[in-house]
Parts: structure tokens; sequence; C-alpha cells
């Protein structure tokens, strides 16, 4: 895990956290980590974060809905509710979107499905 801001140590120390916790979630640890490299690249001089960098950072993009901001910030969120906690940073914690109701329907296949989709994996043959 490469970190690049001033929120290096206080970053590792929350990963520890998670780690210690139980809590290993790939997508939480990544996103703290883009959001690491965006204060290094955006603000390279900082030395403590502000509320601009946070709100910036957490602001819905045209390119997302509800749930997939979410899912971005929802590992910022975790992050600076520990290291308010701990006395590290002094921002308001910004407010995460509501959810949004899933539009997509899973399929759900039977067993003839299932017996055919593996069936033509197992005769591929490849030039």
């Amino acid at each position: 895990m490469k970190l690049y801001s001033f929120l290096g140590k206080a970053i590792e120390s929350y990963v520890a956290y998670r780690k210690a916790s139980g809590r290993t979630s790939f997508g939480y640890v990544k996103n703290v980590i883009l959001f690491d490299h965006y204060c290094a690249k955006k603000y390279p001089l900082a030395t403590t974060l502000t509320q601009e960098m946070v709100e910036d950072w957490c602001k819905q993009r045209s390119t997302e809905d509800n749930n997939s901001c979410i899912t971005r910030i929802s590992g910022i969120v975790s992050f600076l509710h520990y290291a308010k906690k701990r006395g590290l940073v002094d921002i308001q914690i910004p407010k995460v979107p509501k959810q949004s109701p899933r539009k997509y329907i899973p399929h759900v296949f039977t067993k003839e499905e299932l017996v055919n989709f593996f069936n033509a994996c197992d005769t591929i043959t490849t030039r």
C-alpha cells in the first residue's frame, strides 16, 4: 500500500485497526488509499485535512448514482469517524446519500441451464 499524502500514518493506523477488528474489506481500504492519492495530488503542500478536501472528494459525481457514490465514500466516512475519535482530524463528517432501490433483478439458473453451461465449457477447444 503506497501512501503519498500527510494522511499516510493515520491511514496505516486505520488499516491496522480494521484488520485487528476483523474488518478486512478491500473496497474500504482501496477507496481510502484513492482519497490519500487525491489529497497528495490536489493538495500537495497540505499538512492537515480540511473540510474543503473532504467535501470535494465526497460530493456526488455526475457519473454516479446514489449507490455508487455511497460505495466510493463509505470507506472515507469510516476513516473520518476513526480519525475524529482519536483527535487526528477536526472536521464535520459528510452526509452519505440515501440509498436508491436496486434495479437489477438477478437471474436464477435452472439445473439444466447450469449443466448445459458447464458442458459447453468442458468442450471448448483452443486453436
